[in-house]
């Protein structure tokens, strides 16, 4: 069988154009997965540096004081991340202990319990979640949570000024 160019003519552009979708979904995908991995790494970042600040504030009551850091940290507009992910995706929660003996137990106080109170508190264990939407809604709509927690030890706590 004899080929000629007029039959092999435009075999390159239908192979582009069968190509080129394969190529857009699989660099969207990669964009994806980098940005998911951005976000859960930010969120390690908010939360490590929040609790970084409250640990150095001496005096005062500690509860307020982490809630007033992470507020300014989510809504300082001057850092790169605050114009690629929105703060209101981010949602902080955490579990208060007033001793040693209430954690070992699992004795703990949310956040309405401590604002009421306004008592300060020796551990935390303070969680930040980020509800990402994928940017490729392929298997699933659903927005997905990332959670980071930590648990930290308020040595200070109690000090007086």
């Amino acid at each position: 069988m004899e080929y000629s160019r007029r039959k092999v003519k435009g075999v390159t552009v239908v192979e582009f154009a069968l190509g080129a979708g394969v190529l857009a979904l699989a660099l969207v995908m990669l964009f994806e997965m980098g940005f998911r991995i951005y976000v859960t790494n930010l969120v390690e970042y908010a939360l490590r540096e929040s609790v970084r600040n409250t640990k150095v504030f001496e005096g005062g009551n500690s509860y307020d004081n982490y809630n007033l850091t992470l507020d300014s940290a989510m809504k300082d507009g001057g850092a790169l991340w605050t114009s690629l992910v929105p703060a209101e995706n981010f949602e902080v929660s955490g579990r208060y202990y007033l001793t040693y003996a209430d954690l070992i137990s699992g004795t703990s106080y949310s956040d309405a319990e401590m604002g009421e109170d306004d008592q300060g508190y020796a551990i935390a264990e303070i969680t930040l979640t980020y509800n990402y939407t994928p940017i490729l809604n392929v298997f699933s709509s659903d927005v997905i949570p990332i959670t980071k927690s930590t648990l930290i030890n308020l040595e200070h706590e109690g000090w007086e000024e």
